[in-house]
């Protein structure tokens, strides 16, 4: 018997011997899916979209960003407010994280 060939054949008994366990940890996951999606938790994809522009409120960066009328936005002071904005209410924490 060749090297491959001994490779192969204990690659395939290594498989063999954890199948079991593999189908043991996808049976465990299948039912936590299906827990979950029994208890109404999960949103369905085609409705994600929706539910976001749902909490989407209208900001004023220049106020947000402590900038006056007079002076310009600059693009990072923009930036900077636009991804806090984004982070805290995606995630709902002050800090964002």
């Amino acid at each position: 018997m060749s090297n491959q060939d001994l490779l192969n054949k204990n690659f395939i008994d290594l498989s063999k011997r954890d199948l079991p366990d593999f189908k043991n940890m996808f049976e465990i996951l299948e039912s936590q899916k299906n827990k979950s999606l029994s208890n109404g938790n999960c949103v369905k994809h085609s409705e994600i979209f929706n539910e976001i522009l749902k909490n989407i409120e209208v900001v004023n960066f220049r106020e947000e960003a402590g900038n006056n009328e007079n002076s310009g936005l600059k693009y990072r002071d923009y930036l900077v407010t636009c991804s806090d904005k984004f982070l805290f209410g995606s995630l709902g924490t002050k800090d964002g994280y």
